[in-house]
């Protein structure tokens, strides 16, 4: 049984499954080891609220095309509260953060996305605007989910120092709300799955891979830094 729900997971557990390697990798990495323990430097942490705080708005537009590919008001009604959580909620927490760290409305308005940043969310809209609801299912649940058991797997181990610093990070991406999240997106891919063929389940696999390298990607460039080349025409 699913540690999310009662239902019998089909499609999403194979997806995790063959994602595993990926997301042990992410839950290994020393950003996420040091949000647990505390160790991790204001410097990380920052780049890491300035480059999320723009892969949200590309991720509630992905949430919004949720709306208009969704098959019934239930779907709707989901993805609108999805867009809903996504704006108010988890920004505001990434609004509260910047605060603390001395980064402003403006500041943050004049962030610039880097290459991963970038890459990440070119495909999320991409897949959206060219895709089917299963499309963007698949393609947005390595973040939904793995966020949620990345902070379940804090709140397990987080030393004092890690919840004095993050545990409102690691509460809310723990938290039920983000539980709720992960029981209806993973319920959605579940229903698509069991109308799909081989092929187009082929299809759904490789993004589901491809955003979940981008998630382990993204905690790379948070950790190790990254920038643009510079320009040719540069003098």
């Amino acid at each position: 049984m699913s540690q999310y729900g009662s239902r019998v997971s089909h499609l999403s557990e194979h997806l995790r499954e063959l994602a595993a390697p990926v997301w042990a990798a992410e839950r290994q990495h020393p950003f996420v080891r040091g949000l647990g323990d505390g160790t991790l430097s204001d410097e990380r942490f920052a780049r890491w609220l300035r480059q999320d705080y723009l892969f949200l708005q590309g991720f509630a537009r992905l949430y919004a095309y949720g709306v208009t590919r969704a098959r019934d008001l239930d779907g709707m009604e989901l993805f609108a509260r999805l867009v809903h959580e996504t704006l108010h909620v988890e920004m505001g927490l990434h609004r509260s953060y910047c605060a603390e760290h001395g980064i402003h409305g403006d500041e943050l308005a004049a962030e610039e996305p880097l290459p991963t940043t970038r890459a990440y969310v070119d495909l999320l809209v991409a897949t959206a605007a060219g895709g089917d609801l299963e499309d963007i299912a698949c393609v947005l649940l390595p973040c939904t989910w793995g966020y949620h058991e990345l902070g379940l797997a804090l709140d397990r181990t987080a030393t004092a120092e890690g919840r004095r610093r993050f545990g409102a990070w690691i509460a809310m991406y723990a938290g039920e709300e983000m539980a709720e999240a992960t029981r209806e997106v993973r319920d959605l891919v579940d229903r698509l799955g069991d109308e799909v063929g081989p092929e187009r389940r082929r299809a759904l696999e490789t993004l589901f891979l491809t955003a979940s390298r981008y998630e382990l990607r993204f905690w790379e460039m948070c950790w190790a830094g990254e920038a643009w080349p510079p320009s040719l025409t540069s003098t």
